[in-house]
């Protein structure tokens, strides 16, 4: 279907006729663009030879020179460039501890500069730069904080006969709403803009029918986690608990769909989840046949009573070292634990928890379904994006020195 031909109204009949239409109409279109590579490009290292690089405090219009889009035959290749000045050997100074570093630059702030690409369906892209200053918490001096200075984003639209991406000029874009939101005529506008604003009225109208539905895997996802531990007491409850949790693997098949449709996960973080759905649901199923095995073993055994009810009822007190309890504790773990992880968010440690893997080279976490929650919603303490991407930074760190 020709994205650029496709109507609202076109949408709503979608909608009517089957959601799934309209799931599988938006999902596709996030995988027949070309893919995109993003690349850094670390000003820290080209400042030491391009004084075009240097900056006293965090500037877009430095950072700006730095940016570079290439079309190749096999992906579109962002270059994008990054700034931490905290990596920088030459600040790591200790005057008060042996610990830690604990020197500021004689600025008083470390230079933060970062991006984060978002692909959108239809073909949208949004390309966020952010700039920060890192400075001393006034409220406890142990910590930092940071201090925004710039958040500037930059558009482009993917164009399938020429197999490109199209960059959409964000001043012109700007302008252009503002024209529409006064019931002003577009009709000079320029091309490129007019066919983004189609696919983002596209896009608004597709997340407005999708809502519902996703607001509904969300109490189903809810509901799940806030049970995880309810695995119960003896075989019948676990086997209930595994029905549940296959339930809801078979909802969440749409419900990662809809997540990547309104960009709460990235197409590489949806990727991650989809294999580890795959997984799980094998699984469940691995799972409720060891505990069929497990019921034959303590009726054959003896030691249980002869009662087939009863042991399937009563409280699993296996006889320790027997092979029933050896079998009980590899379903356990890493089987139900390997299960609850799924459900699970980080709690502020530096170990993996409430992430299912990691990636050195694109130095990216992949969150466990309700670490995604977690991070878009509100939180018990105060933090910011700069503060989460530091604390996901000091994982990956983690995770490379153990690699060595």
């Amino acid at each position: 279907m020709n994205i650029d031909s496709l109507t609202v109204d076109d949408l709503y009949k979608l909608h009517s006729e089957n959601e799934s239409k309209i799931i599988d109409l938006m999902y596709s279109t996030l995988f027949e663009t070309k893919p995109i590579k993003e690349e850094n490009i670390n000003l820290l290292k080209i400042g030491k030879t391009d004084k075009q690089a240097l900056m006293f405090e965090a500037e877009f219009n430095v950072a700006r020179k730095f940016i570079k889009y290439e079309n190749k035959p096999d992906a579109f290749v962002l270059k994008l460039p990054y700034l931490d000045e905290r990596e920088n050997p030459e600040l790591h100074m200790q005057m008060f501890t042996n610990t830690k570093n604990d020197v500021l630059p004689i600025t008083n702030y470390f230079i933060n500069i970062f991006t984060k690409v978002v692909q959108h369906p239809f073909g949208l892209v949004e390309i966020k730069f952010i700039g920060q200053h890192i400075r001393r918490n006034d409220n406890d001096f142990q910590y930092d904080r940071s201090e925004h200075k710039f958040n500037e984003s930059e558009f482009m639209y993917f164009d399938k006969e020429n197999n490109t991406y199209v960059q959409v000029n964000a001043k012109e874009l700007k302008n252009t709403k503002r024209k529409l939101e006064k019931g002003d005529s577009i009709d000079d506008a320029l091309d490129e803009v007019k066919i983004y604003l189609h696919r983002e009225e596209l896009l608004k109208i597709g997340k407005l029918l999708l809502k519902e539905s996703g607001n509904k895997f969300l109490k189903d996802l809810i509901n799940m986690k806030n049970g995880r531990s309810n695995v119960g007491f003896n075989i019948r409850d676990h086997f209930a608990y595994l029905e549940r949790y296959s339930s809801f693997m078979e909802k969440l098949e749409s419900g990662l769909k809809i997540y990547l449709i309104f960009a709460n996960i990235t197409v590489r973080e949806y990727k991650k989840l989809q294999l580890k759905s795959i997984e799980l649901k094998k699984l469940t199923d691995k799972l409720k046949s060891s505990l069929g095995s497990l019921a034959m073993m303590m009726y054959n055994s003896g030691r249980y009573g002869v009662d087939k009810e009863k042991i399937l009822s009563n409280n699993l007190q296996l006889h320790i070292g027997t092979d029933e309890d050896l079998l009980y504790q590899k379903i356990k773990d890493p089987g139900f634990t390997e299960l609850e992880k799924f459900l699970k968010a980080n709690g502020g440690s530096m170990d993996m928890a409430g992430y299912i893997d990691y990636d050195l080279d694109k130095w990216e976490l992949y969150p466990t379904i309700v670490q995604v929650e977690k991070r878009r919603n509100f939180t018990t303490k105060a933090t910011n994006a700069g503060e989460q991407r530091e604390s996901e930074n000091k994982i990956l760190k983690l995770q490379k020195k153990e690699e060595g």
